[in-house]
């Protein structure tokens, strides 16, 4: 009897255009650090929901998720697909237009000014603790499916408010970091001292 597929997600990247469809510049989730670790996957999140696809096998980890937890859909899916040593596939190709009104609330930064804004939102206006609630959802889904080492990674992000020694470890470990942008370091580093994660 054949073994069910891996679960998968594939990943794209897209035009970001404006109201009258003029290419502004390309969203290539291929510059923003490795689509594939998981550690980098809680610090930041590159599957655009427009943008991605993923197979059955997902699906059905997916289902384990409780119908009141609100949560962003397309990241979540990106991290439960890591977590349970599912695959993903980025491609640098745009392919779809992505439009950008002048007031999105949710959406992919054009300029620095925006970037800069979007950072202190973030850091100063995150009062639900979503990183670390992400991550205590997973372990208390997917335990019994994920590695030991999905499981120290994911743990770490969940408990790192239980001590100081836990959130100095989370602070200074490279699986969240290495291969990101210094935005996301900045501000993943600056939501672990503050106790924002």
């Amino acid at each position: 009897m054949c073994s069910p597929p891996p679960p998968v997600v594939y990943i794209h990247s897209s035009y970001i255009v404006d109201e009258q469809l003029n290419k502004q510049v390309v969203n290539d989730i291929t510059l923003q650090g490795r689509g594939d670790a998981l550690g980098l996957a809680i610090t930041r999140n590159v599957c655009q929901g427009s943008c991605c696809v993923f197979n059955r096998s997902l699906m059905q980890y997916l289902k384990r998720m409780p119908r009141d937890f609100v949560c962003m859909h397309d990241w979540w899916t990106y991290l439960v697909c890591l977590a349970v040593g599912g695959k993903v596939i980025t491609d640098a190709r745009p392919l779809i237009l992505y439009r950008q009104h002048a007031a999105n609330v949710v959406g992919v930064e054009r300029s620095i000014l925006h970037r800069v804004l979007n950072r202190l939102k973030m850091i100063f206006g995150n009062t639900s603790h979503y990183r670390r609630d992400y991550c205590r959802m997973l372990l208390s889904l997917y335990t019994d499916v994920m590695s030991e080492n999905s499981k120290k990674i994911v743990a770490m992000a969940a408990n790192y408010t239980n001590s100081f020694y836990a959130g100095l470890r989370l602070l200074f470990d490279k699986d969240f970091y290495s291969g990101t942008s210094y935005w996301y370091s900045f501000t993943f580093a600056f939501s672990v001292i503050t106790r924002t994660l």
